[in-house]
Parts: C-alpha cells; sequence; structure tokens
C-alpha cells in the first residue's frame, strides 16, 4: 500500500466584474477606505477584513473591479470567494491549486522525477517551456510559461513537495463557471482535472489522477495537525499545557494564522503563544516555555 498522502488547497484568486463598488460592497461587506499604490488599471484598492483586495477607482467605465486574494488570504476564505464571485456574475482570471504530498523525505527525488520525465518527452502534456531554479532553500521546477493558460509549478521548499497548478481560464464562459464548478466538485478533484494536462508516469503520480490517495482539503490537514500538536504537549508538558488547552477552543482564531499552521512545530508553537496574549492568558509565562519548545523542535 502506498504511503503518499496528499492536500490541496486554493492557492491564488483573481476575479474581474463589471459590477459597480457600490455593488461588490454589498455582497463583500466592509471594505475599508481607498488605499495605493492600486494595480490591474486601477489607481487603488481597498481592503476586506480577510485581507482581499479589491481595486478600483478607474476612470474608465469599461475598466472592470478586480478581486484578489493571495495563499494565506484562500486558505480560510476560499469558499467565500467563490461564492462572492459567483453571486457577483464575476469571472475567475487566475486560481492556484497547491497540492502538498508527503512523505516530505521523497520530495526532492519525485521533483527530479518529474523534471527528468519532462526533459526526455517521458510525459504526456502540451506545455512546452521548463525552467528548474536551484537555491540552498529549496528546487522549483516550473512548466509552462507564467502568462499562459496553465502553469505547473513543483517544489520541495516547505517540506513536503507541492505541486500547485495555475489557471487561467482564456474561455469567459469557462471563467464564469469556475466558481460553481470549484464549490460543487471541491479542489481536491479540481487539481486533479488540471493535473491531467501532464501526466507523468511514475506511480505515485498516476496514484494520484487515479485517486488512489486520498486528497484531504488543508483545513482538514491543519486540524489535525493542531489535535496532534496538543496530544503531545498534554502528555509532555503537563501543568504548562493548560493555556494551551484553552486555546484548542479557538481553532478559529488559529486558523487566521495559516502559514503557522502549515510550518513547522516552532511556528505552531508560536502561533499559540501569541494567540495566548490576544486572549488573555498568561503570554509571558507561556512565551518562555514556547521557547524552549522552539529551541527544542528545530
Amino acid at each position: 500500500m502506498s504511503d503518499t498522502t496528499a492536500s490541496v488547497g486554493v492557492h491564488w484568486w483573481t476575479a474581474a466584474t463589471h459590477r459597480t463598488i457600490e455593488e461588490v460592497r454589498y455582497v463583500l461587506g466592509d471594505l475599508g477606505s481607498a488605499e495605493g499604490p492600486g494595480a490591474f488599471g486601477h489607481p487603488s484598492f481597498r481592503c476586506h477584513e480577510s485581507g482581499t483586495r479589491v481595486y478600483c477607482g478607474s476612470p474608465r467605465p469599461t475598466q472592470p473591479i478586480v478581486i484578489n486574494a493571495p495563499g494565506e488570504v484562500c486558505e480560510g476564505w476560499w469558499k467565500q470567494l467563490a461564492e462572492w464571485t459567483d453571486t457577483l456574475g464575476a469571472w475567475v482570471t487566475r486560481y492556484d491549486l497547491a497540492n502538498d504530498i508527503e512523505p516530505a523525505s521523497e520530495a526532492r527525488r519525485r521533483l527530479r522525477q518529474m523534471d527528468s520525465a519532462f526533459r526526455r518527452d517521458k510525459c504526456d502534456t502540451r506545455l512546452k517551456s521548463r525552467h528548474l531554479h536551484q537555491s540552498d532553500d529549496g528546487w522549483t521546477l516550473y512548466l509552462g510559461g507564467k502568462s499562459s493558460p496553465l502553469m505547473m509549478r513543483a517544489y520541495d521548499q516547505r517540506g513536503p513537495l507541492r505541486i500547485e497548478m495555475q489557471h487561467r481560464p482564456s474561455d469567459r464562459d469557462v471563467a464564469e463557471s469556475v466558481p460553481a464548478r470549484l464549490l460543487k466538485r471541491g479542489a481536491a478533484q479540481a487539481w486533479r482535472t488540471l493535473a491531467q494536462a501532464v501526466t507523468f508516469p511514475m506511480g505515485w503520480y498516476q496514484e494520484l489522477l487515479r485517486g488512489d490517495v486520498d486528497i484531504l482539503p488543508n483545513e482538514v490537514r491543519a486540524t489535525a495537525a493542531l489535535d496532534d500538536v496538543i496530544e503531545q504537549l498534554r502528555f509532555q508538558y503537563g501543568s504548562t499545557f493548560w493555556a494551551l488547552q484553552q486555546l484548542g477552543l479557538t481553532l478559529g482564531d488559529l486558523q487566521e494564522l495559516p502559514d503557522a499552521l502549515r510550518g513547522s512545530k516552532a511556528a505552531k508553537f508560536k502561533a499559540w503563544a501569541a494567540a495566548a496574549d490576544v486572549h488573555g492568558y498568561d503570554g509571558a509565562k507561556l512565551r518562555q516555555e514556547v521557547d524552549r519548545l522552539c529551541r527544542k523542535s528545530n
């Protein structure tokens, strides 16, 4: 039986609409005051509480308003982003789906396999361009152009192998249907569909495409990881766990720290300490213990 596990999530969202800023605000809620600099042909943006930016203010009546959310926003808000886009009748100009594939110990070997298969024409794909970036932080393989309808990125910088599919729908009808299809089918099936465009021969990759490996939503994986941390701390650190146990009841607050949830144990511990201050617990005392745990876990 394969030891491969995977979790997928939306990692980028850009959508455009010809609705007015008042109509967009009605759907999204408060957007704050105008800030700069702008982008997407607009001089400014307004920021939603989630971190989503709404670019607006162009004097050109034909310039669509753009809703843009990076990965740290998408991790906790992708369903709302899809619902907002669908409600507004907007169209998606770009969305990224990121799949984290365990075990991390296999990440570099599997990335090499992908690169080798592409270079030797051993994979079935229409993507033409290839670039392999190597650094001390890790390797990143790019297949397809940045502005092309589809691009694959694979990298091992975060521990597990991450394979991202970046889709820029070229057909307006397809772009408008993305939110509803993503909400109905889920991110995992959407990733599989896009990944079919680059069919590698390796067994582990074929398992992912066939569905032989369950691909969990990132939010499920994050909660499971927190449960593991809770149990570990309960066993090892006894009374100090009291504050952490209380924080275990506030997963919603912790999910606002997606990078920490996905990061190392040290990052998770720091996130708990920061949340302790917010909720009025003894953050200073807890942080001393956290610092010790960080040194121990690094």
